[in-house]
């Protein structure tokens, strides 16, 4: 809400995310919304997370890949907070973990973000070795 992180293209260290899981190299990839379906109306301060190697994915397009997002509150009690949100669910029983939430930070929500998606892989047991 003006201040200077909103205005501020995400992270340099926080565009690309790469984790060692269990031998398995995990890349995400975060890209504002507005440019990932540039058809839709989207707040300046929404990106989503994509992981082009994600299990299940029946092909390599954007909704296929799209394993989660953050944007910034804009109204009500948790105003200037971040929203995150992981959507990928690749089986039931669902991951028992919590799969959104809200952060102080943009750069706590995309961790969460990557740490939860992280853990619904490990959870589900579906780790890549061609990382």
């Amino acid at each position: 809400m003006g201040d200077r992180e909103n205005d501020q293209p995400l992270a340099v260290g926080l565009a690309h995310h790469q984790t060692d899981l269990v031998g398995a190299l995990v890349k995400l990839r975060w890209i504002k919304t507005s440019e990932a379906w540039p058809k839709g109306t989207w707040p300046e301060s929404h990106w989503t997370c994509f992981d082009d190697a994600k299990p299940g994915r029946r092909s390599n397009g954007l909704q296929e890949t799209d394993i989660g997002s953050v944007h910034q509150i804009r109204d009500g009690g948790d105003v200037g907070k971040w929203s995150w949100s992981m959507t990928a669910s690749p089986s039931r029983p669902k991951c028992p973990e919590p799969t959104s939430g809200t952060a102080a930070s943009r750069e706590e929500a995309v961790r969460r973000v990557s740490e939860c998606y992280e853990r619904m892989l490990t959870y589900y047991n579906r780790h890549r070795a061609d990382g």
